[in-house]
């Protein structure tokens, strides 16, 4: 799974960068598959340490939204909270 806005995110270069500076051994195009399994394993790490997966901050907005909007209907006029 890849996400554009990864690209945008601080270290994002820098492990693509390692990940296909990597030597490998072989043919060209035997290169090329371990250079994108090696990307692969890096960004997976690297979304685990970096980001929430994108359901779960789908999920933490709806809950969210889920409570704004029962504080608008218990008080329609506080629109301090």
């Amino acid at each position: 799974m890849y996400f554009n806005f990864w690209q945008t995110a601080m270290g994002f270069k820098d492990i693509l960068h390692k990940a296909w500076m990597t030597h490998i051994e072989g043919t060209q195009l035997f290169q090329v598959v371990v250079k994108l399994k090696v990307l692969k394993l890096a960004l997976k790490n690297w979304r685990k340490t970096s980001f929430d997966t994108p359901e779960a901050r789908i999920q933490l907005l709806r809950q969210n939204l889920e409570k704004v909007l029962n504080q608008l209907s218990e008080d329609p006029t506080n629109i301090q909270n």
